[in-house]
């Protein structure tokens, strides 16, 4: 076909096309309300992020104490054992020159074997705890066999003032991460909440398109594009927006709640942690006291039993005494430490006493 005596080509044998479009969202009324809640959510999982290492520490921490407070009292069945190993050579001399019955040898026999049995039970124990602590700390339990007294965290749970001001319980609230957290929360789901209703604003777009085809036909282009701005408008949905939005406002109270009851909780975790630590305290000076007595009556005992003054069950007693008195001993001084460690959790500060940022 010509035109004007120029052949025009009508259609190709091969007719081949192209077309590339792009769009461009301008504005869109539901990115604010999104915009706000995306970054609330970053907030709330940095803050929670940040607070569950804080509490990984405190838990490594309690299991610290928990391994050296094991591994007092596998001490003082140790020494129970070498004085009831002790009794039995005693017991045995002073049988053999006819001052004592058997039966005394028996009883002192019977006293070993029984220390023995508890120190294998506290041996296992020990070991028990520190597996459980090489496991938090992703360690093997050999790298744990030199465990340090924290001397320093003693002293000073030993020292600690069981009374909080108003203040210092005002700031446990601003600087618990979790409550922080549980705040951001409710704050995404507000924004959240929004989003429904933004949705009666239309959406700005920018259109644009190019095609390319082999048959430029009576135009002569083999190219061409346009270039346009689209306003959409979902007049009616059926009320679909209306129904989530009833839903997210639900949601976003409830997480109001949550962050009120949090906040609510700080008190009483720090009220309970305070009652806990002047608890400890008073049981530890009770353990000391108790201690020093078992300690004298095990010696007093022990000499007595040499002049044939006392009876080897009288030994025994005092032996059994001693020991249950050094347990409770250890026992106070660590679980007055652990009760130092809860405290700092409640404030929510690290186990060192120190604030923690995200």
């Amino acid at each position: 076909m010509s035109a004007g005596g120029q052949p025009l080509v009508v259609q190709e044998p091969n007719a081949l096309s192209a077309v590339a479009a792009a769009r461009w969202t301008v504005f869109d009324a539901r990115g604010i309300p999104l915009y706000r809640a995306a970054a609330r959510e970053l907030e709330a999982t940095k803050l929670e992020s940040a607070d569950s290492r804080r509490l990984l520490a405190f838990e490594a921490g309690d299991a610290f104490l928990q391994t050296l407070s094991s591994q007092a009292v596998v001490d003082a069945a140790r020494r129970r054992v070498d004085f009831a190993q002790q009794a039995v050579k005693d017991s045995g001399s002073r049988q053999a020159a006819g001052l004592v019955s058997v039966n005394d040898v028996t009883r002192a026999q019977l006293e070993a074997a029984t220390a023995e049995r508890e120190l294998t039970r506290a041996t296992s124990t020990a070991e028990t705890a520190r597996i459980q602590l090489a496991w938090l700390l992703d360690a093997a339990p050999g790298e744990l066999d030199a465990l340090e007294r924290p001397a320093a965290l003693l002293e000073t749970a030993a020292s600690a003032s069981p009374e909080l001001s108003a203040q210092a319980l005002a700031k446990a609230q601003d600087s618990r991460l979790d409550v922080a957290a549980a705040v951001a929360r409710a704050a995404q789901a507000g924004a959240l909440s929004d989003e429904p209703n933004a949705r009666l604003f239309p959406t700005l777009s920018l259109v644009a398109q190019y095609r390319l085809t082999n048959e430029p036909g009576l135009s002569g282009r083999v190219g061409g594009g346009s270039f346009g701005v689209d306003l959409a408008w979902a007049l009616f949905d059926g009320g679909d927006r209306y129904g989530e939005r009833r839903q997210r406002l639900a949601e976003a109270q409830s997480a109001s709640l949550q962050a009120r009851l949090r906040q609510r909780k700080v008190a009483f975790d720090v009220q309970a942690a305070l009652v806990s630590l002047k608890s400890a305290q008073a049981s530890l000076a009770q353990a000391k006291v108790a201690s020093d007595v078992a300690q004298k009556n095990a010696t007093e005992t022990e000499e007595l039993y040499r002049q044939g003054l006392a009876s080897t069950l009288q030994v025994a007693d005092a032996s059994l005494r001693r020991f249950e008195a050094e347990v409770e001993l250890a026992r106070g001084q660590y679980g007055l430490a652990l009760s130092l460690l809860d405290l700092r959790a409640a404030i929510g500060v690290d186990p060192l006493g120190r604030e923690v940022t995200p």
